[in-house]
C-alpha cells in the first residue's frame, strides 16, 4: 500500500479520533485534550477547511451522520449529543429520546 496524498491539518493536542467521509468532503471529529471537542469539515483534495462544528462535547467520540444532524457521543458530559449539521452550527439536543 502506498500513501497518495497527506494533509497536516490538525495537531496532536487537537487528536483527531474519528472521520466521516462523503464524496470530497470529510467531517474530522476533534477531541481537542482539555478543551471542548469539534467537528471540522475539511475538502479531501486541497486540505482545506470549510467548516467548524462547535459544541459536540467534552472528550467526544464517535461521529454519524443521520438526516440532517450529526451525533456525537460526549464521553466526559455522559450524553449522547445530537447537532443539527446545518451551517452555521446550532445546539439541538432535546430532553426527550423520541424526539428531534
Amino acid at each position: 500500500m502506498r500513501t497518495i496524498r497527506e494533509h497536516e491539518l490538525f495537531t496532536r493536542a487537537e487528536h483527531v479520533n474519528t472521520l466521516a467521509v462523503s464524496d470530497n468532503t470529510a467531517l474530522s471529529l476533534l477531541h481537542n485534550s482539555g478543551a471542548p471537542s469539534k467537528i471540522v469539515q475539511w475538502d479531501i483534495e486541497t486540505g482545506s477547511k470549510q467548516f467548524e462544528f462547535e459544541n459536540v462535547g467534552l472528550a467526544a467520540h464517535g461521529l454519524v451522520i443521520w438526516d440532517d444532524y450529526i451525533l456525537t457521543l460526549d464521553s466526559r458530559g455522559g450524553k449522547l449529543k445530537l447537532v443539527c449539521a446545518q451551517r452555521p452550527s446550532i445546539e439541538c439536543t432535546t430532553n426527550s429520546a423520541n424526539q428531534r
